[in-house]
């Protein structure tokens, strides 16, 4: 083969290198999000659904990772983040060197615009308006910089970010079964009182970043608070939703193993094994029953 015809075929395959390199990119944004974001939130809207269908579910997943995609970009291409994530995520795109901040920038607000047109089709534009202000005020208005405010957008992005999922799912354009809206409630006032618990792992980032998170400022008392937050919840959601003794008392005891494990200080990785656990944790204790 001459070297003309390998020229060649380098600029054929050229497209379709740059295209898998853009993709990988994109995922790399949220890599860090589909165990702990992506699947959870899935699994919830499906529970939620009185009824599905696979093409509502794929629906859901490009929803749901879009409007992911939007928040991480943003939240990633701050100055504050990129210290972060230079000493706890030093593959993602923008330490890694694959795109600049502006660039990044630059496809936050692309993003929002897909987000916006591919909310509007599915008639959950309010909930994505939500979660995009929630991000607006996180991100760009440096909210997130103190542990309540951090807490409070926190729980309000998640509850829109759920609730948006829930009407990709059900194909419903707008309507959510009344008991679907209380769950998802619930679970705003879950996840207000116990998303710290996705702050001790990144805690040596968020230092170094000069964020004020509960974890950073009160190391000790932060874990014991967690712990039982995420107990009380293990005993009281299955008292709320009426859930049998034998399935109640399983309930419980995984929330109080996974409260356990707050309790106990560790590495790195052990604090992402424990927030994994935190999340796969979550799933049951939403209820539409």
């Amino acid at each position: 083969m001459t070297a003309t015809n390998l020229q060649t075929q380098s600029q054929i395959l050229k497209p379709f290198f740059s295209t898998v390199y853009h993709i990988k990119t994109l995922y790399l944004f949220t890599k860090s999000d589909i165990k702990t974001t992506i699947l959870p939130d899935l699994c919830i809207a499906i529970s939620l659904t009185r009824q599905t269908s696979h093409v509502h579910i794929l629906n859901t997943v490009l929803w749901i990772w879009i409007l992911l995609l939007a928040f991480c970009v943003s939240n990633q291409a701050s100055i504050q983040s990129v210290v972060e994530d230079t000493i706890n995520k030093p593959w993602r795109p923008i330490p890694s060197s694959r795109v600049t901040i502006d660039q990044a920038r630059t496809l936050r607000w692309i993003l929002v615009i897909i987000n916006l047109i591919f909310s509007t089709y599915h008639g959950n534009l309010k909930a994505a308006a939500i979660f995009l202000s929630a991000d607006f005020a996180y991100n760009d208005l440096g909210l997130s910089a103190w542990w309540f405010t951090k807490s409070l957008l926190n729980a309000v992005g998640y509850a829109s970010f759920q609730y948006g999922a829930v009407i990709v799912a059900s194909g419903s354009n707008g309507f959510v079964h009344p008991k679907a809206t209380e769950a998802v409630l619930t679970f705003c006032l879950l996840i207000l009182t116990t998303i710290q618990a996705q702050d001790f792992y990144d805690a040596k980032g968020d230092g170094a970043g000069g964020r004020q998170t509960i974890v950073t400022l009160y190391p000790a008392l932060s874990r014991a608070l967690t712990a039982i937050a995420i107990t009380a919840w293990a005993v009281v959601l299955p008292i709320f939703w009426g859930i049998a003794f034998v399935p109640s008392m399983v309930f419980t005891l995984l929330g109080t193993f996974v409260a356990g494990r707050f309790t106990v200080p560790g590495d790195q990785k052990a604090d992402e094994a424990s927030y994994l656990h935190y999340n796969v944790r979550i799933v049951p204790s939403v209820n539409r029953s």
